[in-house]
């Protein structure tokens, strides 16, 4: 998400990088398609470019009638 952000904005702003940035945005039909056809039983798809992941569980939980807790768990940093 963090590609596509900023590629977006460097785009709309005018700005440019040393290195080259790219969104990394692609179209989902054919593994939706995929997903459909092997039964999975599909209720919602967000994309969490537009707002980040804590918009898109939002809006999930509103439309659902309920209230989503996320839990950060951090690896590498030598806690247990």
């Amino acid at each position: 998400m963090g590609d596509h952000g900023i590629a977006v904005l460097c785009r709309r702003e005018g700005l440019s990088m040393e290195s080259r940035l790219e969104s990394d945005v692609a179209p989902l039909w054919e593994l939706v398609h995929l997903l459909q056809e092997n039964g999975s039983d599909i209720h919602c798809l967000r994309d969490p470019t537009r707002g980040g992941v804590a918009a898109a569980l939002h809006d999930i939980a509103q439309a659902s009638g309920v209230g989503i807790r996320i839990q950060e768990k951090i690896f590498g940093c030598g806690k247990k």
